[in-house]
């Protein structure tokens, strides 16, 4: 039973790691300017809306967020009158990695892209701490600004971080217990001993090692 749960740590810990590890390779090598962005919106106040770019790839998310006021036929058509840029961080463009699941994420303060079906724009805001709750490295080439900014988040996104790991953890117990089974499975087909693979008779034990000889 110790046994049981000390592997039990073991590959929750190593789920953990890899988790982190595939979710920074994703962060580091998979552009977000490589797919399409999409443009949503929704009512904050009287007049204000905020403004969503998503560009969703392999393992990777990147999310723009901002505030704006629009035409009155903005919701049907998408068109923008006016973006309110505000200093107190109401703006962001956001990394999410990991695979299956979004598992970290961090932000980035100083670089917000926005996306319509006819346009995309950049706004760089200067004097800012860009990037919270990650790792700068250098930026993706080429592409819009906010896009291709990169870095490796370590701020956890729970629900999926811990899907991930159990995920992976699963994963590696079956890798590690899958061989054996299949081949105590055989074994027992061919009336040999589980653990040695020696011909078995009718001993209650095997006769080459002396383990317990399975009934079934």
């Amino acid at each position: 039973m110790k046994r049981r749960l000390v592997l039990l740590l073991v590959l929750l810990i190593a789920g953990a790691i890899l988790n982190l590890a595939i979710a920074w390779s994703c962060a580091a090598w998979v552009a977000p300017a490589s797919a399409t962005p999409v443009f949503t919106s929704g009512p904050l106040a009287v007049g204000e809306f905020e403004g969503v770019t998503s560009r969703r790839a392999f393992g990777h998310t990147r999310l723009s967020r901002a505030t704006f006021r629009v035409s009155a036929d903005a919701e049907s058509t998408g068109g923008i009158d006016e973006w309110e840029w505000h200093i107190n961080g109401r703006e962001y463009s956001e990394t999410q990695a990991g695979w299956p699941l979004r598992a970290w994420r961090c932000r980035n303060y100083g670089d917000v892209e926005r996306a319509t079906a006819t346009s995309v724009t950049t706004v760089a805001k200067t004097g800012l701490n860009p990037i919270v709750g990650g790792i700068a490295l250098t930026p993706f080439s080429p592409g819009p600004m906010a896009a291709t900014w990169r870095a490796l988040p370590y701020v956890p996104m729970w629900p999926g971080g811990v899907g991930n790991a159990a995920l992976y953890a699963a994963a590696l117990g079956l890798l590690i217990a899958g061989p054996g089974w299949v081949r105590r499975r055989i074994r027992r087909r061919r009336r040999q001993c589980e653990a040695c693979g020696y011909p078995i008779g009718t001993s209650p034990v095997c006769t080459e090692c002396g383990a317990a000889v399975s009934s079934g």
